[in-house]
């Protein structure tokens, strides 16, 4: 299954949709609906799945435009906007570890000071809550 989506995979699709019969042109409002159903199971998510066409088609009207309405035209024209990624897959996990400050370890291996700096919240509590939390715990 394809992982990632690119303009000219959205493009060649729009124009097997208009060859085929089932959109009239470029300009025609089914073609959202049409790539939308194409892709859909490529994103898993169909909010995403009319973002990204919704943004292709943006680009693509004005391109249309630009080229004078000729396809080869467009594409001579466009071929890094046709390369262009418009998604890319699920982020494959890495071993890499999470950046900025490391995160503390076990309350038995921390410092006295940053035990005294975790408890203090209890401390301040009631002597009552304490009693009874610690008759809980025990």
């Amino acid at each position: 299954m394809k992982m990632s989506l690119d303009n000219e995979y959205l493009f060649n699709e729009a124009s097997e949709g208009i060859k085929t019969g089932r959109v009239h042109g470029f300009s025609d409002g089914r073609l959202h609906g049409f790539l939308v159903d194409k892709i859909k199971d490529i994103i898993n998510d169909n909010t995403k799945a009319e973002t990204v066409v919704t943004n292709f088609l943006k680009n693509l009207k004005i391109r249309w435009k630009h080229a004078s309405r000729n396809r080869n035209y467009l594409i001579n024209r466009n071929k890094d906007w046709l390369a262009t990624k418009v998604y890319q897959g699920p982020l494959v996990e890495t071993s890499a570890k999470c950046r900025g400050r490391p995160r503390s370890e076990s309350f038995q291996e921390s410092s006295e000071k940053t035990k005294k700096r975790k408890t203090e919240e209890l401390v301040k509590t009631t002597p009552p809550r304490l009693v009874f939390a610690a008759s809980r715990v025990l």
